[in-house]
């Protein structure tokens, strides 16, 4: 659903690729916080991941849609584009992991898990933002798309959906312990 929206605003398959390749990297930054915090991967935590998606996928189009906005072609619109996107983005990520800190520091045995993984992901979204967004896109744009074959122009689309599709899989759940009281008479 949502790369059908990215791609129809933007019309460009090279953009669609690269603002939602942004999601499965952005997944690494939750993950090594979930690990480094010592929090279980649960419902919350998968909560906190798929928020994180939609905040890193809002800053890469907001940067390409400045970058349209500025009309002109090449390295200089994405530079330009950087340099003014750099205080909003970095506003809202470190407002978002002020908000959250709190909740993964005392939010009890619930939200801690949904705290940390979006505060790790937003710290590693960061510099994904802003450099690897444009250096994929730059890579991107430098191949000659016209002389490929019409399934290879495709691939990027393809391989996103597919890691999408394997990232939104249901967790395997650990089996919890039960209690069990008897009573002796």
């Amino acid at each position: 659903g949502q790369m059908l929206i990215v791609a129809a605003q933007f019309n460009d398959a090279r953009i669609t690729a690269t603002i939602l390749s942004t999601i499965p990297l952005s997944m690494f930054g939750a993950m090594s916080g979930l690990l480094i915090t010592h929090q279980v991967f649960g419902f919350t935590a998968f909560l906190g991941i798929i928020t994180l998606g939609g905040v890193v996928t809002n800053h890469a189009i907001m940067f390409f849609e400045y970058t349209r906005r500025e009309q002109s072609e090449g390295q200089e619109a994405m530079l330009s584009a950087g340099r003014k996107r750099i205080r909003p983005i970095l506003l809202t990520v470190l407002l978002s992991i002020g908000g959250l800190l709190p909740l993964g520091w005392g939010g009890g045995n619930l939200w801690p898990p949904m705290a940390w993984s979006l505060v790790f992901g937003l710290i590693y979204s960061l510099p994904l933002a802003l450099i690897i967004v444009p250096s994929v896109y730059a890579s991107l744009s430098s191949l000659s798309w016209a002389s490929l074959p019409k399934f290879k122009r495709a691939a990027p689309l393809v391989l996103i959906a597919l890691s999408m599709q394997l990232c939104s899989l249901p967790a395997r759940a650990e089996e919890t312990p039960t209690l069990t009281i008897t009573l002796n008479q």
